[in-house]
């Protein structure tokens, strides 16, 4: 056997240590149910925002990602607008961001303006922070209307936190899921983004993917066609009976091979076609060619009384 060159050409592949609690909280059943519960967040931001900013808005899940809160702090611009909104019933902080051309943008808007921002990025005035309060509530309002069904908590808005207090908000080691949504407000727009301590996105992503089970969307004209094609070609078990047959014991001790048994029941009184253990049609056996058969005459109802004893045809 030949072998290859030991120095093929090819760059070797890259390889890092792999970091076991960045792995995903759950299967994909459980990730699609979180990652649906999210994309809600766009439709209900259309109708809040779109008349107080007098333009279209939409917002596009775009990234979940895990991480540490130190990680996130190290990517963070100091002039990024961080409130606060606290879950009562869980007794946890979660964070709201907005990033500074966002809010640039927002205020632009709020104040009358045109939207169209060519300034760089800049941490805002306290006048300037309570202009966009209102809209900071009504996003983080947003956000308890998809939560609250789930948690059962309230999410209120708290406060807009300072640099220093942005820093110590939580320990650098506490573990985030961090959900980022890109706004995009006519043609211009810029990304908000979520933080989730593990104790919140835990119970969101328990509590989605138990409603997502029972509420999953119907299937579309091509999936339930192919679904019921399929269910076409399933078999089950298939019985044609007669029911509440006596028989005397003495016509059963007598019986001998080629004898036949008389059940003293009409030959024009149907028999039962039982399918899955249920009775669905009565019936009048039939042959066809060299097979059994039943020819149908109703659907069956049964009588209030009926007896328990049946023969098989």
């Amino acid at each position: 056997m030949s072998q290859a060159p030991a120095n093929s050409g090819a760059a070797a592949p890259a390889c890092q240590p792999y970091d076991f609690r960045r792995a995903s909280q759950g299967g994909g059943r459980q990730f699609r149910a979180f990652s649906s519960l999210h994309e809600e967040l766009g439709r209900r931001l259309h109708h809040a925002l779109a008349g107080t900013l007098r333009r279209p808005v939409s917002a596009t899940l775009s990234n979940i990602q895990p991480l540490s809160y130190g990680e996130y702090l190290d990517t963070t611009s100091p002039a990024t607008y961080l409130a606060t909104m606290t879950l009562r019933s869980l007794g946890r902080v979660a964070a709201l961001e907005l990033e500074p051309r966002l809010v640039l943008l927002l205020l632009d808007l709020l104040l009358s303006g045109h939207g169209n921002l060519d300034a760089e990025p800049r941490a805002i005035t306290e006048v300037e922070e309570q202009i966009i309060e209102p809209l900071a509530r009504t996003l983080c309002q947003q956000l308890e209307a998809i939560w609250k069904p789930l948690l059962h908590s309230d999410a209120a808005f708290d406060r807009k936190l300072s640099p220093a207090q942005f820093q110590a908000l939580m320990p650098a080691r506490e573990r985030l899921t961090l959900l980022q949504f890109e706004l995009t407000l006519g043609e211009a727009g810029g990304a908000m983004k979520v933080l989730l301590p593990s104790a919140i996105s835990h119970a969101l992503v328990r509590a989605s993917s138990q409603r997502w089970l029972h509420y999953q969307p119907a299937a579309g004209p091509v999936a339930a066609s192919r679904l019921r094609e399929r269910l076409q070609k399933c078999t089950f078990d298939a019985q044609l009976l007669v029911p509440n047959l006596r028989v005397p014991l003495r016509d059963l001790m007598e019986l001998q091979p080629s004898q036949i048994l008389a059940f003293r029941r009409p030959v024009s009184e149907p028999a039962i076609v039982v399918v899955g253990g249920r009775p669905l049609f009565s019936a009048h056996p039939a042959a066809s060619g060299p097979h059994r058969a039943a020819q149908i005459e109703r659907r069956f109802t049964p009588r209030r009384n009926p007896e328990r004893s049946s023969t098989n045809v």
